[in-house]
């Protein structure tokens, strides 16, 4: 289809740094001139690249290359590299923040003879039953960003408690003393809780108390 082919010829441009980190993207009415499409294919392409977090829309500015999709992509690169140096194939699945489509991705993977998985689990309170299932297994898992509590399984991620309470110690060197807490509402997620107790550990280091009032906890991601 036509917005396909639009879409990969700008993901191509992207890839091959035509479109760096930030530029912003022909708009809808430009595609429509550029590749003499209607507005409604242009849209279409431009739909495709933001679903898959390449591009971020700003209503009223325009498009842009999305940042944090770069670093996944050259993560993604390393790991393909370093699968093949190795002699193993990579095979990869998105999930697009679907707990069942996880499931059902881990299932394939192990029908076409995974030898090991590399993971960055859907975030929620509780892990996917199908991956905990494989770590009790201990069939090979790594994880991103995320730990399992409680199972020994191999991670790969931020010190998030760390990260937080250094973050926290320079705002309150710098003098600030009314600081909000803010995430989604799973708090309850290790990464987020890994967060929080970092938070609550420089106000102790520094003899201050927190004003819970001030917290956001129910932010909602769109």
């Amino acid at each position: 289809p036509l917005y396909e082919r639009i879409y990969l010829e700008i993901l191509n441009d992207i890839r091959s740094g035509k479109y760096e980190t930030g530029v912003r993207l022909p708009s809808e009415k430009e595609l429509c001139g550029i590749y003499n499409v209607s507005r409604i294919t242009g849209k279409k392409a431009m739909d495709m690249l933001a679903e898959r977090n390449i591009i971020i829309r700003m209503p009223g500015k325009g498009s842009f290359v999305n940042d944090s999709w770069e670093q996944a992509y050259k993560l993604i690169l390393g790991i393909e590299k370093t699968c093949r140096e190795l002699g193993y194939y990579m095979v990869l699945h998105c999930t697009n923040g679907s707990r069942e489509e996880e499931s059902r991705a881990v299932d394939r993977m192990l029908s076409l003879g995974a030898q090991g998985i590399i993971i960055m689990c859907v975030h929620g309170e509780n892990f996917n039953s199908t991956v905990l299932k494989l770590a009790v297994e201990e069939y090979p898992i790594v994880l991103l960003d995320r730990r399992l509590k409680g199972v020994p399984v191999s991670y790969v991620g931020t010190d998030n408690q760390k990260a937080a309470r250094e973050l926290t110690d320079w705002l309150l060197d710098q003098g600030h003393r009314n600081i909000c807490f803010a995430s989604h509402c799973g708090v309850d997620t290790p990464t987020i809780a890994d967060r929080h107790l970092g938070f609550l550990d420089s106000h102790l280091e520094h003899g201050l108390t927190t004003n819970e009032s001030m917290w956001l906890t129910d932010l909602k991601a769109t």
